[in-house]
């Protein structure tokens, strides 16, 4: 299974929880949005700095994939300690 893969499968099994969470409607939207954010910056397709969309990677794959923001230059990823 790839990283993108493994991503998913644990972004899929989060939102499962958070859906059959006992909780209210309210709280239910502010939480999967928050995971929403979490998987795309985690994906690489959101700066974690500066919201932007404006991303690319390192045209690594796996473990050594990290990604960078064109618009403030901020670079996340397993070899960045800046995440």
């Amino acid at each position: 299974m790839s990283r993108q893969e493994n991503i998913r499968a644990s972004i899929d099994a989060k939102a499962l929880e958070i859906l059959l969470a006992p909780i209210s409607d309210h709280e239910r939207r502010k939480r999967l949005l928050a995971l929403e954010r979490q998987a795309t910056q985690a994906l690489g397709l959101l700066c974690p700095s500066c919201d932007s969309t404006d991303t690319e990677d390192n045209g690594e794959t796996g473990s050594r994939q990290g990604f960078r923001c064109r618009t403030c230059d901020h670079r996340w990823g397993p070899d960045n300690e800046n995440d």
